[in-house]
């Protein structure tokens, strides 16, 4: 083992981390499931405006093989779901169809948590028996 010799007194801390661009979360195993949509949502609105639509096909095909949940669909500062819907109506065909079905999938997630919603308050907090008993005056 070789090791580096610094310079008596010299404290020098590590060389900063890589900055890491959006961009960079596309095919990344490090970023989030958030951080992804983001970049992809990105990535879609560039792709769509250029009108490269094997670009936008490859990344609609990729925002369906991610596991979105509703919470990420409904994050304040997610738009993918808008960008997503928008091409619903593209000139090329297959992104369209590609878009409607992403939308449909999406969609199928909203019962889902509005029924397991009521489902986990009842069964937290039970409703009180709301009997009418006679007055023993």
């Amino acid at each position: 083992i070789t090791r580096v010799s610094r310079p008596a007194g010299d404290q020098s801390s590590p060389p900063p981390a890589k900055k890491r661009k959006p961009s960079d979360a596309l095919n990344s195993a490090w970023a989030s499931v958030a951080d992804r949509v983001a970049a992809l949502d990105s990535a879609l609105k560039k792709s769509a405006d250029a009108k490269a639509w094997d670009d936008v096909k490859k990344h609609l095909k990729e925002l369906g093989r991610t596991e979105i949940t509703m919470a990420e669909l409904q994050a304040e500062n997610n738009t993918v779901g808008r960008t997503v819907a928008g091409l619903k109506k593209a000139p090329d065909a297959d992104v369209s169809t590609l878009a409607k079905a992403l939308v449909k999938r999406w969609k199928a997630l909203v019962p889902k948590a509005a029924k397991a919603e009521p489902d986990a308050d009842a069964a937290a907090a039970p409703e009180p028996d709301v009997k009418a008993e006679p007055d023993a005056d």
